[in-house]
């Protein structure tokens, strides 16, 4: 009889139990560096490879203390982004030449100051051991279920809460019913109120 447990959450415990000293093995000593999620551990163990988010410790609005609260919008934006793409390059740079030079291909973020990299199982102990990742986070893949082609938004009955193809929100004030007598909206005008609108924007004029 085989002595592996059988509740999956035993499972993942014993097997991520059996990977850390693994991943300690490969490190050759070195202390972590980064938290590396189990989640990341369990897939490596399973796979030539792995998905992952290398995630950094800055991940703080930069603050534009020379700049009025109440300036332009569009001159804060372009500090923003230029603030953001700064930090990201500063923090990110040894990491992506590492990545590059193992031929490992990435996709680098500002916003979120990460970088997205498939990494090899053998490599993922050296990336836990570098000091300038903070979390090597997994980077699962979410299944979307679409609806049929051949789906109607018209074909509701009186008694749906969430008929295929229609969002749950839409179905729940009972717009569809709405569609069904011969209302549609077509032809009419609607404006909206956004924080932070122009007043002069054509578009709402």
């Amino acid at each position: 009889m085989s002595n592996l447990p059988t509740d999956p959450a035993a499972r993942r415990a014993r097997l991520i139990r059996h990977l850390l000293p693994w991943l300690a093995t490969v490190c050759c000593g070195h202390a972590l560096a980064a938290s590396v999620h189990p989640r990341v551990l369990e897939n490596a163990a399973a796979n030539n490879s792995v998905d992952v988010l290398l995630v950094y410790a800055d991940q703080a609005t930069p603050s534009f203390a020379p700049l009025r609260d109440d300036g332009d919008a569009r001159v804060r934006r372009r500090h923003l982004v230029e603030a953001l793409k700064s930090r990201a390059g500063a923090a990110q740079h040894a990491t992506r030449s590492w990545l590059d030079a193992r031929g490992i291909a990435h996709r680098d973020f500002w916003i979120a100051n990460m970088i997205q990299a498939r990494v090899p199982r053998g490599a993922l102990a050296e990336l836990a051991a570098r000091a300038d990742i903070a979390r090597i986070d997994p980077n699962p893949a979410i299944g979307l279920h679409l609806p049929p082609a051949d789906a109607d938004p018209g074909e509701v009955s009186a008694g749906a809460v969430n008929p295929v193809g229609i969002a749950w929100g839409v179905a729940k004030i009972e717009a569809p019913l709405v569609w069904q007598a011969g209302h549609t909206g077509e032809g009419m005008r609607a404006r909206t109120t956004v924080v932070g609108e122009r007043r002069r924007a054509q578009r709402l004029h």
